[in-house]
């Protein structure tokens, strides 16, 4: 479960960085990345109501078992992008972790 936090998490605080400016370009980055990988890998999964309410903690919730349902938690590259994404957040953007609101884990210590 930890590590789909990992990447809910992130993807949240991916699809924010879009809506809040500045946000530093590393984050943008990797979010697509990890948007891209889903799209391929796991077509079934949909980002577009996290996209309009990232703060949302159950729309988080339903994109865990999302991607719980695809086993995305063993896909090594995009749980590397969101631990990436997650410690390119804490340096560059930290006011981003505070608009997430609650989390199920410590992000990106």
């Amino acid at each position: 479960m930890q590590t789909l936090n990992t990447i809910a998490d992130a993807l949240a605080l991916g699809a924010m960085g879009r809506q809040w400016a500045p946000t530093h370009e590393s984050i943008n980055q990797l979010y697509m990345l990890m948007k891209t990988r889903l799209e391929e890998q796991y077509p079934g999964v949909s980002l577009a109501k996290l996209e309009e309410s990232p703060q949302s903690g159950g729309v988080r919730f339903l994109l865990k078992e999302d991607l719980s349902n695809v086993v995305a938690s063993e896909d090594e590259l995009l749980v590397q992008t969101a631990q990436a994404l997650l410690a390119a957040a804490k340096e560059n953007n930290p006011e981003l972790l505070e608009k997430l609101g609650p989390r199920q884990e410590a992000v990106a210590e």
